[in-house]
């Protein structure tokens, strides 16, 4: 992102004010909001939430939203900030379409705890002890380059990723 955008939610009804909102982020650089269950804005069923983002000078950002048991689709150089509790699991998936490319995915922990990184072209979550092709298990920041070589490389396939807090 470039500028620094603020970002302010509400739940069931819009709004153009920022004080009007149920939860604001205003820090310096990346913001993110995340709603728990248990939360006073957590919702069961059929709630809207509504999202501002303001910026006091020009800005540049991306906005995703997701469900905590959804599967997150990464971007190519696009960096996603996630919060995790731990031993808990983060799914996403890569969709590559360039044959004969490399493939690299990190993870950076943020100062704020040691994720894990595992990989597969064939199981939908691949975890700590199976279901992986891939994985790095450092303290701190995990990368994994996958190369065009590599005999369980694919072209033009999806790689499934798991992102799992071994501690937050």
């Amino acid at each position: 992102h470039a500028g620094d955008p603020d970002l302010y939610i509400k739940r069931g009804k819009k709004f153009i004010d920022p004080d009007e909102a149920d939860m604001a982020v205003e820090t310096y650089g990346s913001d993110f909001i995340t709603i728990r269950q248990g939360d006073p804005l957590f919702c069961q069923h059929g709630c809207d939430y509504y999202v501002l983002v303001k910026a006091a000078a020009s800005a540049t950002y991306t906005l995703t939203a997701k469900l905590a048991s959804g599967v997150l689709v990464l971007q190519n150089g696009v960096s996603t900030e996630i919060d995790l509790d731990k031993h808990v699991y983060q799914y996403a998936v890569v969709m590559m379409d360039q044959p004969g490319m490399d493939l690299t995915i990190s993870v950076t922990d943020l100062a704020r705890g040691d994720p894990d990184l595992y990989v597969s072209t064939t199981n939908l979550h691949p975890g700590r002890t199976t279901n992986w092709t891939w994985k790095s298990e450092t303290i701190g920041a995990d990368s994994i380059t996958i190369a065009a070589t590599d005999p369980n490389a694919c072209g033009a396939c999806n790689y499934y990723v798991s992102v799992y807090a071994f501690t937050r």
